[in-house]
């Protein structure tokens, strides 16, 4: 365990003379320790070869003999009061367990992208969590979907919306322009910026949610797109929530420290049952459960 931690002190003192000097060759070095991507975490994570960032730490530290264990230390935010270190000491025992080890995937579907966004409700600013996940799709496609919607103007009862509304929406089947309109299964990799497409396309909402989901939250906010009465700004933060690692939830944020590592890593690292996985996907993600 010295080791490791040893490996992971020198790993965040390397980046930090990154930092001190700035020089063309250390902001290569800076550029390769960042996890800039969510993409570059599942690799990590995954400890997959043959990535660039596999391939300095190579070069850099030679005598190192870089594993698994080692490296998932660093995907912590060094800096969170949300990560003990008793928690990551058994997370990462856990994950690298020989008879059981444990890895992340894109196309599975328990991880979730929480994004916090500014709208204009009748010119009104208004802010509106989206959360959405990872849905296949046919001829083995995939692309992101809503499976959420929370926001102060989404409470209440259906109210005024037809309740066949809510039947067409529990029931809908795959529509005939489903290729036209859809979110791109990369679009965690450009931050959703694409998400304007869903308030753009007016009147083809429902191609953008998850199948099988249907809240008084989307119809109402499904309404609201539909008659023009709400307007996209911009998405203001992402978070990323993943729950396929046996229990054990894990959150991502994107951090800037001036001295550790930066990018995407885990910021929020809590231990679950599985019931508890089912109660934080309800209140903190706000997903209605069948």
């Amino acid at each position: 365990m010295k080791f490791v931690i040893h490996f992971v002190l020198v790993f965040f003192v390397f980046q930090n003379n990154c930092y001190s000097q700035q020089s063309k060759a250390e902001l290569t070095k800076k550029f390769a320790i960042t996890i800039k991507s969510v993409d570059d975490f599942f690799d990590r994570f995954n400890f997959k070869e043959k990535t660039n960032f596999r391939n300095f730490l190579i070069t850099e530290f030679p005598d190192n003999n870089i594993t698994r264990e080692k490296l998932l230390y660093t995907l912590f935010n060094a800096k969170s009061k949300y990560c003990s270190d008793i928690d990551k000491k058994d997370f990462v025992n856990e994950v690298i367990k020989e008879s059981y080890p444990q890895y992340i995937n894109y196309k599975d579907t328990n991880w979730y992208a929480a994004l916090n966004c500014s709208v204009l409700l009748n010119g009104k600013p208004e802010k509106l969590l989206l959360v959405l996940n990872v849905e296949s799709k046919i001829n083995d496609g995939f692309e992101w979907s809503i499976t959420a919607a929370h926001s102060s103007f989404l409470d209440g009862s259906l109210g005024e919306i037809d309740a066949t509304l809510f039947s067409e929406f529990k029931n809908k089947n795959i529509l005939s322009d489903e290729k036209k309109y859809f979110l791109s299964p990369i679009s965690h990799g450009i931050d959703f910026t694409n998400l304007d497409n869903i308030f753009t396309n007016k009147n083809h909402f429902k191609n953008y949610i998850s199948k099988d989901i249907a809240s008084s939250e989307l119809i109402k906010l499904n309404n609201l797109i539909t008659n023009s009465k709400i307007k996209f700004r911009q998405v203001e933060s992402i978070s990323y929530h993943l729950l396929q690692i046996d229990g054990w939830v894990l959150v991502l944020n994107h951090i800037e420290n001036k001295d550790y590592a930066n990018g995407w890593l885990v910021n929020q690292l809590i231990k679950t049952t599985e019931n508890e996985k089912r109660i934080y996907k309800q209140k903190s993600l706000h997903i209605k459960l069948q």
